[in-house]
């Protein structure tokens, strides 16, 4: 599953990192962090609606 981050959204975290001076690596750790949040989300929501239906 590949979870796409809209340009919005990164350059809101870009925003923070340059505001709070995070490493790049740590920024890099912190978008995969989010985007797998994300598709944790993603999937949850859609086993959800499977045992909906």
């Amino acid at each position: 599953m590949k979870t796409v981050i809209s340009n919005k959204e990164l350059a809101f975290l870009v925003d923070i990192a340059t505001k709070s001076d995070v490493s790049k690596e740590d920024f890099k750790v912190f978008v995969q962090s989010k985007k797998l949040e994300r598709e944790i989300k993603v999937y949850v929501n859609d086993k959800f609606m499977s045992l909906l239906k």
